[in-house]
């Protein structure tokens, strides 16, 4: 009989579930993750501002052209009351183009628009744009065979990191406040995380398959917010009357008014982005809670479920109970046992073709 955390989990008789193996199937190979990488910038910069993701999003979701009432039958309909995209369709007279919800995206592409385009143009402009860094590295590819679980993958093979860095203003904040710059506090060098250079404010673990055009976000996830937060915690412990604890505090109080509310956002936008624009996949799956445990066999409590439930939800990804091809040669057993229950499985996100 379980005891302790296993007797408190009610998925615990799932997690113990063994049913995904290497077998001689497909995985994402340290090879392809290596081609990748060499056809990327080693970085890139990648500007963000306010809701920018919305008009990508939608323009990568309806045909080339639609009425207002067929936007709100589609995929994207969520994203319809976001301010961004709403002074586009304000200014196109019922008929919006796709063209001129991209450019909303991408204000600074020299393209013809409509009124409805330089609308939201001029609405793009107007925001704040934060100039964040991209760049790669890789997962578990040493071994690609070994599947241990603490790679906490849905397959054996590699994943892909995309890591998305601070931009430059965040490094005067820190040195600002602590002058003394105990980044090694902040960074756990096991995670795939940047030690020199920008720091990183959040990776994606990226499962790719070209073979079925299908990708699998296996991870969205930050340890700079979380490890601020514990190292102040211990300063206040240890010293609660020093300067560095006034100065740890300030620090994290303009870092998450900064960058707190959006790092998720930012992360997975730029990942979406790669798939999409760069590598050409056209469908994208996204763990669900419950599943995403059991397929990465984490036996603890697990990342914050907001970021297998609300952020999915915000960019538009729709529950499934089908899984991404390439796990299901993996993956028979766990999923006939997931499938029993009545949650979804994934998320899942199907681009529109480019015109």
């Amino acid at each position: 009989m379980p005891t302790g955390h296993e007797a408190r989990d009610p998925d615990y008789g799932l997690l113990a579930i063994d049913g995904c193996g290497a077998g001689k199937t497909r995985q994402m190979t340290p090879s392809e993750i290596i081609a990748i990488r060499a056809a990327q910038p080693e970085e890139r910069e990648f500007v963000y501002f306010h809701d920018r993701e919305v008009p990508w999003l939608l323009s990568n979701l309806m045909p080339a052209e639609a009425t207002v009432p067929e936007l709100r039958k589609g995929p994207g309909a969520r994203l319809l009351e976001r301010p961004l995209v709403k002074q586009v369709i304000a200014a196109s007279g019922g008929r919006v183009l796709r063209q001129d919800i991209a450019a909303t995206a991408d204000p600074n592409k020299v393209q013809p628009l409509t009124r409805a385009g330089d609308a939201g143009v001029v609405a793009a402009t107007k925001q704040v744009w934060l100039p964040y860094q991209i760049t790669f590295d890789e997962w578990a590819t040493e071994k690609p065979k070994r599947w241990a679980p603490h790679h906490q993958m849905s397959r054996p093979g590699g994943n892909l990191v995309l890591q998305v860095n601070f931009p430059v203003v965040q490094d005067r904040i820190f040195d600002s406040h602590l002058p003394e710059r105990e980044r090694e506090n902040f960074e756990f060098s096991d995670h795939p995380v940047r030690t020199e250079g920008r720091p990183t404010m959040a990776w994606v673990r990226l499962d790719i398959d070209h073979d079925s055009g299908q990708a699998l976000i296996e991870e969205v996830q930050s340890d700079w917010f979380r490890y601020v937060t514990m190292r102040r915690d211990e300063v206040s412990d240890d010293d609660p009357e020093s300067r560095h604890l006034v100065n740890l505090e300030r620090y994290e109080a303009q870092l998450r008014k900064g960058f707190g509310k959006n790092w998720a956002r930012v992360a997975l936008f730029a990942a979406l982005r790669l798939l999409r624009d760069d590598l050409g996949i056209r469908t994208v799956f996204y763990h669900q809670p419950i599943a995403g445990r059991v397929l990465k066999r984490i036996s603890d409590s697990g990342p914050p479920k907001s970021l297998y439930t609300d952020l999915p939800r915000r960019f538009a990804f729709q529950p499934t109970r089908f899984a991404p091809d390439f796990l299901l040669e993996h993956c028979v057993l766990t999923l006939g046992k997931l499938r029993s229950r009545p949650e979804p499985l994934f998320w899942r996100l199907d681009f529109e073709e480019a015109s």
